[in-house]
Protein backbone atom coordinates (compact mmCIF):
# COMPACT_ATOMS: atom_id res chain seq x y z
CA UNK A 1 0.00 0.00 0.00
CA UNK A 2 1.39 3.41 -1.21
CA UNK A 3 0.06 6.97 -1.95
CA UNK A 4 0.33 7.16 -5.54
CA UNK A 5 -2.67 10.06 -6.64
CA UNK A 6 -2.87 13.06 -4.89
CA UNK A 7 -5.72 15.79 -5.14
CA UNK A 8 -5.24 19.30 -3.83
CA UNK A 9 -8.18 21.99 -3.29
CA UNK A 10 -7.46 25.20 -5.15
CA UNK A 11 -8.65 28.39 -3.85
CA UNK A 12 -8.08 32.14 -4.04
CA UNK A 13 -7.27 32.60 -0.86
CA UNK A 14 -3.74 33.02 0.65
CA UNK A 15 -3.53 30.19 2.15
CA UNK A 16 -4.01 27.75 -0.93
CA UNK A 17 -0.35 28.10 -1.19
CA UNK A 18 0.48 26.29 1.59
CA UNK A 19 -1.42 23.35 0.83
CA UNK A 20 -0.34 23.35 -2.75
CA UNK A 21 3.56 23.14 -0.53
CA UNK A 22 2.28 19.94 1.30
CA UNK A 23 1.02 18.48 -2.13
CA UNK A 24 4.54 18.77 -3.67
CA UNK A 25 6.42 17.30 -0.65
CA UNK A 26 4.23 14.22 -0.29
CA UNK A 27 4.11 14.39 -4.71
CA UNK A 28 7.98 14.16 -4.32
CA UNK A 29 7.56 11.82 -1.29
CA UNK A 30 6.03 9.22 -2.79
CA UNK A 31 6.30 9.78 -6.59
CA UNK A 32 2.66 10.27 -6.68
CA UNK A 33 0.21 11.81 -9.69
CA UNK A 34 -0.73 15.68 -8.91
CA UNK A 35 -4.28 16.94 -9.62
CA UNK A 36 -5.40 20.28 -8.68
CA UNK A 37 -9.06 21.23 -8.85
CA UNK A 38 -10.57 24.53 -8.56
CA UNK A 39 -14.24 24.55 -8.50
CA UNK A 40 -16.48 27.86 -9.36
CA UNK A 41 -19.24 27.83 -7.69
CA UNK A 42 -22.83 28.62 -9.07
CA UNK A 43 -23.68 32.16 -9.06
CA UNK A 44 -27.35 31.54 -7.14
CA UNK A 45 -29.41 34.23 -7.84
CA UNK A 46 -32.55 34.69 -5.95
CA UNK A 47 -36.04 34.23 -6.78
CA UNK A 48 -37.09 37.59 -5.52
CA UNK A 49 -34.02 39.66 -8.37
CA UNK A 50 -34.05 37.23 -11.05
CA UNK A 51 -36.44 39.25 -13.08
CA UNK A 52 -34.73 42.51 -12.35
CA UNK A 53 -30.86 40.91 -13.74
CA UNK A 54 -30.19 40.48 -17.68
CA UNK A 55 -29.26 37.04 -18.60
CA UNK A 56 -26.07 39.15 -19.75
CA UNK A 57 -25.19 40.48 -16.69
CA UNK A 58 -25.20 36.78 -15.14
CA UNK A 59 -23.10 35.67 -18.00
CA UNK A 60 -20.73 38.37 -17.56
CA UNK A 61 -20.31 37.56 -13.85
CA UNK A 62 -19.97 33.89 -14.63
CA UNK A 63 -17.32 35.14 -17.32
CA UNK A 64 -15.30 36.85 -14.71
CA UNK A 65 -15.16 33.91 -12.18
CA UNK A 66 -14.02 31.60 -14.48
CA UNK A 67 -11.09 33.99 -16.35
CA UNK A 68 -10.05 34.80 -12.21
CA UNK A 69 -10.13 30.90 -11.93
CA UNK A 70 -7.77 30.27 -14.71
CA UNK A 71 -5.13 33.01 -13.55
CA UNK A 72 -5.07 31.34 -9.98
CA UNK A 73 -4.54 28.10 -11.87
CA UNK A 74 -1.99 29.80 -13.82
CA UNK A 75 -0.30 31.00 -10.75
CA UNK A 76 -0.66 27.17 -8.95
CA UNK A 77 1.11 25.26 -12.15
CA UNK A 78 3.68 27.62 -12.11
CA UNK A 79 4.43 26.79 -8.27
CA UNK A 80 4.15 23.36 -9.12
CA UNK A 81 6.21 23.48 -12.23
CA UNK A 82 9.37 25.53 -10.53
CA UNK A 83 9.46 22.46 -7.99
CA UNK A 84 10.22 20.40 -11.09
CA UNK A 85 6.87 18.28 -11.29
CA UNK A 86 4.11 18.39 -13.31
CA UNK A 87 0.40 18.74 -12.55
CA UNK A 88 -2.99 17.53 -14.16
CA UNK A 89 -5.56 20.38 -13.50
CA UNK A 90 -8.92 20.66 -13.71
CA UNK A 91 -11.53 24.21 -13.39
CA UNK A 92 -14.73 22.98 -13.07
CA UNK A 93 -18.44 24.92 -12.69
CA UNK A 94 -20.83 23.70 -9.60
CA UNK A 95 -21.17 22.60 -6.63
CA UNK A 96 -17.97 22.72 -4.54
CA UNK A 97 -18.55 19.58 -2.34
CA UNK A 98 -19.99 17.66 -5.09
CA UNK A 99 -17.54 18.16 -7.19
CA UNK A 100 -14.84 17.49 -4.95
CA UNK A 101 -16.39 14.45 -3.49
CA UNK A 102 -16.49 13.21 -6.99
CA UNK A 103 -12.89 13.28 -7.71
CA UNK A 104 -11.85 12.32 -4.72
CA UNK A 105 -13.55 8.76 -5.02
CA UNK A 106 -10.37 8.26 -7.87
CA UNK A 107 -7.63 9.93 -5.26
CA UNK A 108 -5.62 8.18 -3.01
CA UNK A 109 -5.56 11.02 -0.26
CA UNK A 110 -7.48 14.59 -1.12
CA UNK A 111 -5.71 17.62 0.66
CA UNK A 112 -7.84 20.25 2.01
CA UNK A 113 -7.13 23.65 3.94
CA UNK A 114 -7.94 25.01 7.15
CA UNK A 115 -11.07 27.02 7.28
CA UNK A 116 -9.65 30.93 7.55
CA UNK A 117 -13.14 33.22 8.38
CA UNK A 118 -10.84 36.41 8.26
CA UNK A 119 -10.51 35.73 4.30
CA UNK A 120 -13.42 35.87 2.24
CA UNK A 121 -11.37 33.85 -0.69
CA UNK A 122 -11.14 30.82 1.48
CA UNK A 123 -13.60 28.38 0.72
CA UNK A 124 -12.65 26.05 3.15
CA UNK A 125 -15.41 26.30 5.45
CA UNK A 126 -16.75 22.63 6.49
CA UNK A 127 -15.07 20.94 4.16
CA UNK A 128 -13.44 18.91 5.71
CA UNK A 129 -16.29 18.33 8.21
CA UNK A 130 -18.11 16.79 4.75
CA UNK A 131 -15.79 15.17 2.48
CA UNK A 132 -13.60 13.38 5.24
CA UNK A 133 -17.27 11.25 5.71
CA UNK A 134 -18.73 11.40 2.21
CA UNK A 135 -15.53 11.02 -0.33
CA UNK A 136 -14.56 7.95 0.49
CA UNK A 137 -10.78 8.59 0.92
CA UNK A 138 -8.46 10.05 3.75
CA UNK A 139 -7.82 13.94 4.03
CA UNK A 140 -5.07 15.83 4.78
CA UNK A 141 -5.60 19.37 6.33
CA UNK A 142 -3.62 22.04 5.65
CA UNK A 143 -3.58 25.08 8.21
CA UNK A 144 -4.07 28.37 7.45
CA UNK A 145 -0.48 29.52 8.87
CA UNK A 146 1.16 26.61 6.57
CA UNK A 147 3.34 23.65 7.74
CA UNK A 148 6.65 23.33 9.28
CA UNK A 149 9.60 22.73 7.19
CA UNK A 150 8.71 18.83 7.27
CA UNK A 151 5.80 16.91 6.97
CA UNK A 152 5.41 13.47 8.42
CA UNK A 153 8.67 13.57 9.87
CA UNK A 154 7.38 13.14 13.28
CA UNK A 155 3.92 11.91 13.83
CA UNK A 156 1.04 11.55 16.04
CA UNK A 157 -1.29 8.88 16.09
CA UNK A 158 -4.39 9.29 17.82
CA UNK A 159 -5.56 5.68 19.08
CA UNK A 160 -8.96 4.81 20.67
CA UNK A 161 -9.54 1.23 19.48
CA UNK A 162 -12.46 2.99 17.50
CA UNK A 163 -13.47 1.84 13.66
CA UNK A 164 -12.75 5.06 12.84
CA UNK A 165 -8.95 5.56 14.42
CA UNK A 166 -8.28 1.81 12.59
CA UNK A 167 -9.09 3.22 9.75
CA UNK A 168 -6.99 6.30 9.95
CA UNK A 169 -4.62 4.03 10.95
CA UNK A 170 -4.17 1.83 8.31
CA UNK A 171 -4.95 4.71 5.67
CA UNK A 172 -2.02 6.91 6.86
CA UNK A 173 0.26 3.39 7.08
CA UNK A 174 2.35 4.88 3.57
CA UNK A 175 3.26 8.02 6.07
CA UNK A 176 3.96 6.38 9.12
CA UNK A 177 6.51 4.01 7.34
CA UNK A 178 8.58 6.95 6.41
CA UNK A 179 7.99 8.70 9.60
CA UNK A 180 11.37 9.16 11.75
CA UNK A 181 9.18 8.74 14.78
CA UNK A 182 6.08 7.96 15.80
CA UNK A 183 4.25 8.82 18.77
CA UNK A 184 0.70 6.87 20.07
CA UNK A 185 -1.82 8.86 21.87
CA UNK A 186 -3.57 6.52 23.69
CA UNK A 187 -6.62 7.87 24.72
CA UNK A 188 -8.65 6.01 27.33
CA UNK A 189 -11.53 6.47 29.72
CA UNK A 190 -11.55 7.68 33.02
CA UNK A 191 -12.92 4.09 34.23
CA UNK A 192 -10.60 2.45 32.11
CA UNK A 193 -8.29 -0.75 33.30
CA UNK A 194 -4.83 0.12 33.78
CA UNK A 195 -3.81 -3.79 33.76
CA UNK A 196 -5.76 -3.85 30.07
CA UNK A 197 -4.47 -0.85 28.93
CA UNK A 198 -1.13 -1.40 29.03
CA UNK A 199 -2.16 -5.33 27.11
CA UNK A 200 -3.90 -3.10 24.56
CA UNK A 201 -0.64 -0.87 24.28
CA UNK A 202 1.34 -4.20 23.70
CA UNK A 203 -1.03 -5.17 20.88
CA UNK A 204 -0.93 -1.47 19.31
CA UNK A 205 2.75 -1.64 19.25
CA UNK A 206 3.35 -5.32 18.21
CA UNK A 207 0.95 -4.65 15.17
CA UNK A 208 2.72 -0.89 14.41
CA UNK A 209 6.37 -3.70 14.60
CA UNK A 210 4.57 -5.70 12.13
CA UNK A 211 5.00 -2.59 9.58
CA UNK A 212 8.49 -1.74 9.98
CA UNK A 213 7.03 1.24 12.80
CA UNK A 214 8.84 1.30 16.02
CA UNK A 215 6.47 3.39 18.15
CA UNK A 216 6.57 5.44 21.75
CA UNK A 217 3.26 5.38 22.96
CA UNK A 218 1.44 7.39 25.47
CA UNK A 219 -1.84 7.37 27.49
CA UNK A 220 -4.60 10.52 27.13
CA UNK A 221 -7.45 10.31 29.71
CA UNK A 222 -10.43 11.28 27.89
CA UNK A 223 -12.50 14.51 28.18
CA UNK A 224 -14.58 15.95 25.78
CA UNK A 225 -13.51 18.95 26.24
CA UNK A 226 -9.92 18.58 26.60
CA UNK A 227 -8.83 15.82 24.24
CA UNK A 228 -7.92 17.81 21.38
CA UNK A 229 -6.21 20.33 23.59
CA UNK A 230 -4.15 17.41 24.62
CA UNK A 231 -2.95 16.60 20.92
CA UNK A 232 -2.46 19.91 20.56
CA UNK A 233 -0.01 19.94 23.57
CA UNK A 234 1.54 16.85 22.49
CA UNK A 235 2.28 18.25 18.80
CA UNK A 236 3.78 21.52 20.04
CA UNK A 237 6.04 19.60 23.41
CA UNK A 238 7.33 16.55 20.85
CA UNK A 239 7.98 18.94 17.66
CA UNK A 240 5.07 17.08 15.46
CA UNK A 241 4.62 17.88 12.16
CA UNK A 242 1.39 15.87 11.23
CA UNK A 243 -1.35 14.50 13.52
CA UNK A 244 -3.20 11.46 12.12
CA UNK A 245 -6.84 10.88 14.00
CA UNK A 246 -10.15 8.59 13.04
CA UNK A 247 -12.78 11.13 12.54
CA UNK A 248 -16.67 9.97 13.53
CA UNK A 249 -20.10 11.42 12.81
CA UNK A 250 -23.28 11.27 10.93
CA UNK A 251 -25.47 13.27 8.90
CA UNK A 252 -28.63 15.04 10.19
CA UNK A 253 -30.54 17.21 7.84
CA UNK A 254 -27.24 17.42 5.76
CA UNK A 255 -25.39 18.99 9.25
CA UNK A 256 -22.14 16.56 9.35
CA UNK A 257 -21.54 16.66 13.16
CA UNK A 258 -17.62 15.60 13.81
CA UNK A 259 -16.53 14.52 17.16
CA UNK A 260 -15.29 17.43 19.64
CA UNK A 261 -11.99 16.23 19.78
CA UNK A 262 -12.07 16.59 15.92
CA UNK A 263 -13.48 19.39 15.70
CA UNK A 264 -11.47 20.83 18.27
CA UNK A 265 -8.53 20.18 16.54
CA UNK A 266 -9.21 21.54 12.99
CA UNK A 267 -10.33 24.45 14.72
CA UNK A 268 -7.47 25.28 16.60
CA UNK A 269 -4.75 22.91 14.44
CA UNK A 270 -1.11 23.93 14.31
CA UNK A 271 0.14 21.29 12.20
CA UNK A 272 -1.42 19.17 9.00
CA UNK A 273 -3.94 16.67 10.16
CA UNK A 274 -4.75 13.44 8.49
CA UNK A 275 -8.12 12.06 8.88
CA UNK A 276 -9.61 9.31 7.88
CA UNK A 277 -13.28 8.10 8.29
Amino acid sequence: MTIKNLLVHIDHSQACQHRVKAAIDLSRQFDARLTALFVVPDYFVPSYVEAQISTDVITQINDQARERAEQTMERVKLQITEAGLSVDSYIEDGNLINMLTGYARYTDLLILGQNQPNDPDNLSDALADHLVLEAGSPCLVVPHTGCRQTLGNRVLLAWNESRESARALKDALPLLKQANMVTVLFIKPKSHNEEQTEMQKNVIRGYLADHDIDADISTCIDSQHTTGDVMLAEAIDNDIDLIVMGAYGHSRLREIILGGATRHLLQQMTVPVFISH
